[in-house]
């Protein structure tokens, strides 16, 4: 079930690759509110089942736990495109449009090293 729904997550993000401006709105609307749907129920799932074992007792420190572990993959994240966004600008400064590109490659690679 996780697995088809991370599948249909993933198809809605690359349907957004599609859109051009002789697209409907309301096609575009469409897809964002089916793609959002489908995201939402990916990370209810995933969050309920940080908690699946977790006795009642323990559920506190639990919900503690998996909150500070969000707000690192935030941060983490979000360091991460700052970090993109400075390659483009020195790349845009020298007219060397794939100077920013290995950066990111390597990001890319880390962050799926360190998510597995």
């Amino acid at each position: 079930m996780l697995t088809t729904n991370a599948l249909l997550s993933a198809a809605t993000i690359a349907a957004c690759a599609t859109f051009t401006l002789a697209m409907p709105f309301a096609a575009m609307i469409a897809i964002l509110a089916v793609g959002g749907f489908f995201r939402s129920l990916q990370f209810t799932a995933v969050n309920a089942l940080a908690y699946a074992e977790v006795p009642p007792e323990r559920m506190s420190r639990a919900t503690s736990l998996a909150s500070v572990g969000q707000q690192v993959s935030l941060s983490t994240a979000s360091g991460s495109a700052r970090s993109g966004r400075d390659d483009d600008v020195v790349a845009r400064r020298n007219n060397d449009h794939r100077a920013g590109l290995p950066g990111r490659v390597r990001r890319g690679r880390l962050i799926a090293a360190i998510s597995r």
